[in-house]
């Protein structure tokens, strides 16, 4: 769809159903509902930096690492953003989307309460004052 344009060090190709970005000798290959959510979020200007991997299958779904944290996306719950940080850490000891949690069903927000929280298929993680709180549903 687009020649390779460069951005910040990096060389960014768009195709239809994604883009590959290309960083030193490293190439990752960001495509689907990932990519749109990826893009939506600012892609390369957004918190989530640079990809570090192309798309990973999970059981149910898919997801792709980057700098700042992960996109996820499962059929059932779409495609949403976790950063790196106390939440994904508390989810990753939960076992991340094969634990009791399961996939997010919202983006990584700020709240009311000063934090973050994440919405998942079973339950919540919330970051308050600095502190994890995991509801499970």
């Amino acid at each position: 769809v687009s020649a390779p344009k460069e951005h910040d060090g990096k060389l960014v190709q768009t195709f239809q159903r994604g883009f590959i970005v290309r960083n030193g000798d490293k190439a990752y290959w960001v495509r689907g509902e990932i990519a749109k959510k990826y893009m939506e979020l600012g892609g390369l200007n957004s918190a989530l930096g640079v990809p570090t991997s192309g798309e990973l299958d999970a059981k149910g779904g898919k997801f792709s690492n980057f700098t700042g944290g992960a996109i996820y996306w499962s059929p059932a719950t779409g495609a949403h953003v976790i950063y790196n940080g106390k939440i994904r850490d508390a989810w990753a000891q939960e076992k991340s989307e094969q634990g009791k949690y399961g996939f997010p069903i919202s983006d990584q927000t700020a709240i009311p309460a000063g934090g973050n929280e994440v919405k998942f298929q079973h339950g919540v993680i919330r970051e308050v004052n600095g502190q994890v709180q995991k509801t499970p549903n």
